[in-house]
């Protein structure tokens, strides 16, 4: 599931990143460094993504854990 969610992710950042963008900041015929702008905000996506993959697996990691000692003592 994990490598699923990182491939859309990986796979919207390079078809935002390839396509010209809508409407927002980030519109290129406004400025000669959008694709720097639009390059960081892809990063910044993926980081993002990636940080709250990392903390959610933490969580699930760490709650797993104290439900499987609450388990075992009750038993």
């Amino acid at each position: 599931m994990c490598r699923l969610s990182l491939i859309i992710v990986t796979t919207v950042g390079l078809l935002q990143r390839f396509s010209m963008p809508l409407a927002g900041s980030m519109n290129q015929s406004t400025s000669g460094d959008a694709t720097t702008t639009t390059q960081t905000a892809v990063v910044m996506a993926i980081a993002f993504f990636i940080a709250v993959t990392a903390l959610t697996t933490l969580l699930l990691d760490r709650f797993g854990g104290a439900l499987r000692e609450a388990l075992h003592v009750s038993q």
